[in-house]
């Protein structure tokens, strides 16, 4: 082997030499980051801006990233069924974390429903008959205002005469609440003499006519009670005759004739 060859042999162990001690300082410098990082988890953060009220789809507004454990707050959403039906709380803007108080239930509402709750009798078809999911007819019956009546037993709307009727049709329950005992309303001497009935609270998802329909039919009817169908009822053997509140003349007192629907 000449000199040449030589110094050529020297020079190719030198770089090797020096490329193992340039990747041994790599790997050290990289397990002592990853050390003083510590383990990850895994967040999500925002790729767009995600308006308030939005609902959130993972798969459209948001990507996974990781971060080190020590980053990490209790607030920071962490799993992805956190995200199940919810919407934005408040502004989401690109790049944030999202975090739980950012975060509200999605409404099982539709778009114009609200839900209303109304004490009924325990004897009005409630007791048992009436679950969460049910589609029930609220059935009331009002009597009329009389001129110098002194009774205030009883409870009188501003309506042209006395009618019974279905007040509103299919309702859905949302809640049926505890029975509990109270005062009677209206029951002449007995109420006087402080009798107890038994009265349910039920919650239903109607629309904004209807909500008002049994806010003031449980403020003023004589009569308030729920009935349910059957699994064979179509709702086609029911006519404008059966509506007993579709008489303009009572519009004034219980809402637009619209047919009571939701």
């Amino acid at each position: 082997m000449n000199p040449r060859q030589r110094r050529g042999v020297i020079t190719l162990v030198i770089a090797a030499i020096g490329a193992i001690a340039v990747f041994l300082g790599v790997v050290s410098y990289v397990g002592s980051v990853s050390a003083e990082v510590g383990p990850k988890t895994t967040v999500y953060a925002a790729i767009e801006d995600i308006s308030i009220h939005q609902t959130i789809d993972p798969g459209t507004h948001l990507e996974t990233q990781e971060v080190p454990d020590k980053y990490v707050t209790p607030q920071m959403v962490t799993h992805l069924d956190q995200l199940a039906g919810q919407k934005a709380r408040t502004a989401i803007t690109a790049g944030s974390y999202i975090q739980s108080d950012m975060l509200a239930p999605v409404s099982s509402l539709e778009d114009g429903q609200r839900e209303i709750s109304v004490n009924f009798e325990g004897d009005a078809g409630i007791n048992g008959r009436v679950n969460p999911g049910d589609l029930v007819d609220v059935v009331a019956a009002f009597a009329k205002d009389r001129e110098n009546d002194q009774d205030a037993s009883y409870r009188r709307a501003d309506i042209p005469y006395n009618v019974a009727g279905v007040l509103v049709r299919n309702a859905e329950v949302v809640a049926v609440g505890q029975p509990d005992q109270q005062l009677a309303p209206d029951a002449g001497q007995a109420a006087a003499q402080g009798a107890l009935v038994e009265t349910v609270p039920v919650t239903f998802a109607v629309s904004v006519n209807d909500a008002s329909k049994l806010a003031y039919a449980e403020a003023f009817a004589v009569s308030l009670r729920i009935t349910r169908s059957g699994n064979n009822e179509t709702g086609s053997t029911i006519t404008d005759d059966d509506l007993s509140f579709e008489d303009p003349d009572l519009a004034p007192a219980l809402g637009s004739a619209d047919g009571g629907g939701n």
